[in-house]
């Protein structure tokens, strides 16, 4: 049965049935009602929908039987095997069949379905059809949604070229791919970073010189998949906890890659790190839906004041992760190879140093940016909210610690590593604290709770105990 043909036939009926004054007005001058889906306008004739609209041009199926066939009929013998009164109208409704004519049904319609009748019709049908297996009212109900969206949606919808790619963007799971890889990478090449420290090996030195080259190579497939989820929101991908953590996983990897020639030891590190926020990220708390932006968010600043600060926090990262590694190394000292491991610390402290500097800069330029924003959107620059509160915490902490050296009793490898690591706290305050815990005017990012996860409790005792074996250690050496 012809879709378009019957919605026609219908109206036509009902004109004869209920002329109007003016019905010799082809324009659409009067104001009439659609006897399909209800809709009043000025029109001379039902809204009209071609089948390349409503369903893909190819390898469409029949909405009851499941046949392929050509998009936009329903198969008539599968319309008389159903029953009279139990038929749905595809173009939103129940609808009453009272015989064939002609091989064609006559349509009444009862009643108009609205978008929250057709999506729960939808859903009960699914769970119909996981019970029975017959898929028939569900599909029906699906083609009733389709059209609907086309009718009432106009051009809010997406294209078939971005609902193609979505469907190719999640098919092909490239973060968790990334996720499982970096891992992988990340301890391989860790390990084989700390052997070659205890026991150089020049051969293992020129196969870490190349992992450049494939962690390159995922860093290029990593911007591809955030490219791709740019086209198909139309936004910036990072403008909620999902987007904002896998951004703050590629700002790391990009962190490795810029210290890659100077120090080899930071890719094996991002490469962990980066495994860390694609996992955080595939958390079940952490809802991955590709949604349309709230209204404050509607701005070019979500371009340049979230990039710049969300890329700061890689930074840091790379910075705490490295001097976990540092307090590692100090632990492991004996008289044998204290000075081979004391270079080793030496050169990543350099190392965490340049990273710190590069983070600060860009999270004080990125509050700065943040305070234009808020002036534009609240007309304040300022106003002590607890993301601001934060950010200015985290600014001021990481100062801090980038100065402690022109102290001289805090002009030490052992406190600088350790503040290190305790500075990034601020910066997990200020993502995950501020988002899920706290509320203020940036409550467009806050979520649902996640429970304070145990293992956190274990990283804090692990962390307190490396800097108190490692401040034993320091002492013994002395």
């Amino acid at each position: 049965m012809n879709l378009k043909g019957l919605q026609n036939q219908q109206y036509r009926r009902t004109r004869r049935n209920n002329p109007t004054p003016n019905s010799d007005n082809t324009s659409g001058s009067m104001s009439d009602k659609c006897p399909m889906t209800g809709k009043t306008g000025k029109t001379d004739k039902p809204a009209e929908t071609s089948p390349s609209e409503t369903m893909n041009s190819s390898g469409d199926k029949c909405p009851v039987t499941g046949k392929s066939g050509k998009a936009g009929k329903i198969e008539e013998s599968a319309m008389q095997s159903m029953p009279d009164s139990a038929a749905k109208c595809p173009a939103g409704g129940e609808m009453k069949a009272s015989g064939l004519m002609s091989g064609m049904p006559v349509i009444t319609p009862t009643e108009i379905a609205g978008p929250e009748k057709l999506v729960h019709d939808y859903l009960s049908a699914v769970q119909e059809g996981y019970q029975n297996g017959n898929w028939s009212d569900a599909n029906m109900t699906l083609l009733s949604l389709k059209n609907y969206q086309i009718l009432n949606g106009g051009n809010q919808l997406p294209t078939k070229t971005r609902v193609k790619m979505e469907v190719m963007y999640n098919n092909l799971s490239i973060f968790l791919s990334l996720a499982i890889l970096y891992g992988l990478i990340g301890m391989i090449l860790i390990s084989l970073h700390l052997f070659n420290i205890l026991k150089y090996n020049s051969t293992i030195e020129k196969w870490l010189d190349k992992s450049i080259y494939p962690l390159g190579i995922m860093f290029i497939i990593y911007t591809a998949g955030l490219a791709l989820r740019w086209y198909i929101s139309n936004h910036a991908p990072w403008s909620n906890g999902y987007e904002s953590m896998i951004f703050v996983g590629w700002a790391t990897t990009m962190a490795g890659l810029v210290f890659a020639m100077r120090s080899p030891i930071t890719l094996a590190i991002t490469s962990l790190l980066a495994a860390i926020a694609l996992a955080v990220a595939g958390m079940s708390w952490m809802n991955p839906e590709i949604t349309n932006l709230v209204p404050v968010l509607k701005s070019y600043w979500l371009v340049i004041h979230v990039a710049v600060i969300t890329s700061s926090y890689g930074f840091f990262a790379t910075a705490a992760m490295l001097a976990l590694f540092n307090l590692c190394l100090m632990i492991g000292r004996n008289q044998k190879n204290a000075i081979k491991l004391n270079d080793s610390i030496l050169e990543f402290s350099y190392i965490i140093e340049l990273t710190l500097t590069i983070g600060l800069f860009m999270l004080t330029v990125g509050t700065f940016l943040g305070g234009i924003w808020a002036n534009e959107s609240w007309g304040r620059y300022w106003g002590w909210d607890s993301k601001e509160t934060w950010a200015l915490v985290s600014v001021l902490v990481y100062s801090a610690i980038l100065h402690l050296r022109k102290i001289p009793k805090m002009n030490n490898m052992l406190v600088f590593n350790t503040v290190s690591i305790l500075g990034f706290g601020t910066i997990i305050m200020t993502y995950f604290g501020v988002n899920y815990y706290l509320s203020g005017m940036h409550s467009y990012g806050q979520g649902t709770p996640p429970p304070i996860p145990l293992a956190l409790y274990f990283i804090l005792a692990g962390i307190v105990l490396l800097v108190t074996l490692a401040y034993f250690k320091e002492r013994k050496l002395k």
